[in-house]
């Protein structure tokens, strides 16, 4: 294999508790932890917006290598507000993920949205 190609399979795998994971995968791996980090998010948001949504569910996870960030996109809902968004976005710099298990990225997300690391999309 050239370096390059090493390089570009490399920028594309996280660590977890099963060993490295390819990013596209990680969407679906964290479905198995989707009611705990569902409730995590909501009231991290509910905590730092004063907003309460009902759910928060992952969709899709996306990596920016330009700025070595991965968006955290679920899709919410929050049937009090006026405001159509329909998208809750969480960016984390990779690097906070190192040797990060699984059912620990909850945290890091939450402390993302603590430190306002996050938007809405409509």
């Amino acid at each position: 294999m050239s370096k390059i190609l090493i390089a570009k399979a490399l920028a594309n795998t996280i660590d977890t508790d099963a060993g490295y994971c390819f990013i596209s995968d990680l969407a679906t791996q964290l479905n198995n932890i989707s009611p705990r980090l569902s409730k995590s998010i909501v009231t991290a948001i509910e905590q730092a917006e004063g907003v309460r949504l009902t759910h928060a569910l992952i969709d899709k996870v996306t990596y920016n290598s330009l700025h070595n960030i991965l968006s955290f996109i679920f899709d919410i809902d929050n049937p009090l507000s006026d405001q159509s968004f329909e998208q809750l976005v969480v960016e984390v710099p990779r690097e906070a993920l190192k040797n990060v298990k699984l059912p620990q990225i909850k945290n890091v997300l939450t402390a993302q949205i603590f430190e306002g690391a996050y938007h809405f999309k409509s």
